[in-house]
């Protein structure tokens, strides 16, 4: 046993088990007055490729009370449109977090905001604050408030690219985290313009954005 699961603890215990696959986010949109009843704020990721992110995330939406992640990702050749298996690597990371939560993926980014949109939620993404970026809804984190009744989306991107200015025009507002780096950076050579997503979706989701009545 210790040769088949190479090295890592076991317990003496194997469980037969079966891959877990993600629906099409049609599914939530057609069971969204549950989905909705005790969580309002959901998460996606664009195009998030390391695993081991996306698993932490899991177990800070379910920490956090979630029930719902969507993710946008390539499809890998064979799989089926409508679906997606989810990466082993995420589950093991996610250290059994994922076991509570259902899984959407996304295969039209500008469709899935536009239906969401019609369902009542505003749009948050996320992003870095550049000193050529001069959109009307950019706003500080901090600053963001949001009813309880609220239906709320945050996109989250990946760290080398972000989001796309399509996605961004397309929220109803760009979220950024100003750091002490943006104000004083000592070496003008080495900015740091992002952050973790793992930490990002943290900070964003459910430490910094503060409910209203």
């Amino acid at each position: 046993m210790d040769e088949l699961v190479g090295g890592f603890p076991h317990n003496n215990i194997i469980m037969r088990g079966n891959y877990r696959y993600m629906n099409n986010y049609k599914h939530f949109i057609k069971d969204i007055s549950n989905k909705t009843k005790n969580n309002k704020i959901f998460v996606c990721l664009h195009d998030v490729y390391d695993n081991m992110n996306i698993g932490n995330i899991c177990r800070s939406i379910f920490f956090f009370g979630g029930n719902t992640i969507f993710l946008k990702k390539k499809k890998k050749e064979g799989e089926k449109k409508n679906k997606i298996k989810i990466d082993t690597p995420i589950l093991h990371s996610s250290v059994g977090a994922s076991e509570f939560l259902d899984f959407f993926h996304v295969n039209h980014m500008a469709n899935f905001m536009s239906e969401m949109k019609q369902n009542g939620f505003k749009i948050y993404s996320t992003g870095c604050l550049k000193g050529n970026r001069t959109s009307n809804n950019l706003i500080e984190l901090k600053n963001v408030e949001i009813s309880k009744s609220d239906r709320v989306l945050i996109i989250l991107g990946n760290e080398s690219k972000g989001l796309s200015e399509n996605i961004m025009n397309q929220s109803d507002a760009n979220i950024y985290i100003n750091s002490v780096s943006n104000n004083e950076i000592i070496n003008k050579d080495l900015p740091i313009e992002s952050v973790n997503v793992t930490v990002d979706s943290l900070n964003g989701t459910y430490v910094h954005l503060p409910l209203t009545h």
